[in-house]
């Protein structure tokens, strides 16, 4: 799997609770009124007296907005966008998992890679042929969007692309990707349930995640118990590891680990010489990883261990977890179960107490 898959999973603080964060940047903070608070940082929910707006922000937050738009019933200008969307079109297709908890799932009229799309409500709306697959390639899909007039189309700004109107659709950026925070991640259901008109099942279904997260987070063992751990991923013998700021830093931390790197780095991944992989594996009490491999069961079939590391501290049976998306959906569904990633940890590294536990996205190794 690439290295920068890392980064789709990828706020070290200690754990909830969690406060809402307040935003004080907007295009005009005088004509605002009241500020919905959200759990998310990379879009901005505004009750303004000329009424709601949404603000997606990129790379650099709240100082790099993206799109902002007046949500309407009807649209008369470039700057507005009529809600609820119908005919939903996507470039991005983690976008797929948020609508389908909402309840919108038979919204989607067209996505690129279709056969990707995880979920049952997804799998039974797929195969029912209302699904067009679009094309992946850039600019590939225009003349289908043409054809297919979706209200909205959903893609991810890589290249720090500015949307805008397209094909007389509105491209709204998704960059849920860029959330540190676990929570904050999950509570993009608010974005997507303003567009859609489904906010009441939005709050009701944040409300739960974040209940159930913070009720694991205090389930995790004392301080005292607390294993180091390495978190890392390996493309073409190329090493990588999630900054301290990160949303796995953050998952690491609130399951009562102690990340090795989380002193270092401000964002993105860190690259490890090989240098620095043997000196964390002979430091690490337990050794992650994020892979893409079918058929996994034992620890020589992890990219990158080679014989300098096999046999070090802690690359034995039963220290070595993974996170494997060739079974899990760790860039879908693990967005909206940051409490079952976090409980997959805690008993990770408090076994003797959470014996019982059966993992959904991690889970050790034994051979």
């Amino acid at each position: 799997m690439k290295a920068a898959l890392l980064g789709c999973l990828l706020v070290l603080t200690a754990c909830g609770p969690f406060p809402e964060k307040a935003r004080d940047t907007a295009p005009d903070p005088s004509a605002r009124e009241e500020v919905s608070h959200t759990l998310a940082r990379q879009f901005h929910l505004d009750e303004r007296a000329d009424g709601s707006w949404i603000t997606v922000f990129g790379p650099d937050g709240a100082t790099d907005t993206l799109c902002h738009y007046r949500l309407v019933r009807v649209p008369g200008s470039n700057e507005e966008v009529g809600v609820p969307v119908q005919r939903i079109a996507l470039l991005t297709t983690t976008a797929a998992p948020f609508l389908e908890a909402l309840g919108v799932a038979d919204r989607i009229i067209a996505s690129v890679y279709p056969d990707r799309l995880r979920g049952e409500v997804l799998h039974r709306h797929v195969r029912s042929g209302a699904v067009a697959a679009l094309s992946p390639a850039p600019g590939g899909a225009r003349e289908q969007l043409i054809d297919l007039r979706p209200d909205i189309i959903f893609d991810a700004p890589y290249g720090h692309a500015i949307p805008g109107p397209r094909n007389g659709a509105v491209t709204m950026p998704v960059t849920e990707y860029l959330e540190q925070d676990p929570l904050g991640r999950a509570d993009w259901l608010r974005f997507f349930a303003a567009l859609t008109g489904t906010e009441d099942k939005g709050e009701q279904l944040m409300a739960g995640i974040r209940e159930r997260y913070e009720r694991t987070c205090r389930s995790r063992a004392t301080d005292s118990l607390r294993p180091t751990v390495f978190f890392g991923s390996c493309w073409q013998g190329r090493w990588s590891a999630p900054a301290g700021d990160s949303y796995m830093a953050r998952l690491i931390a609130d399951a009562g680990g102690s990340y090795l790197h989380a002193d270092e780095g401000h964002g993105g991944n860190l690259d490890l010489s090989v240098e620095q992989v043997l000196a964390d594996a002979a430091r690490a009490d337990l050794w992650g990883m994020i892979v893409d491999v079918p058929g996994l069961e034992r620890i020589a079939q992890l990219p990158g261990i080679d014989e300098r590391l096999v046999g070090s501290n802690a690359l034995r049976p039963g220290r070595v977890f993974v996170a494997n998306t060739a079974t899990a959906d760790l860039f879908g569904l693990a967005q909206l179960e940051p409490d079952l990633l976090l409980a997959d940890l805690v008993a990770l590294f408090d076994p003797a107490g959470h014996a019982d536990h059966h993992g959904t996205y991690f889970r050790m190794l034994s051979q």
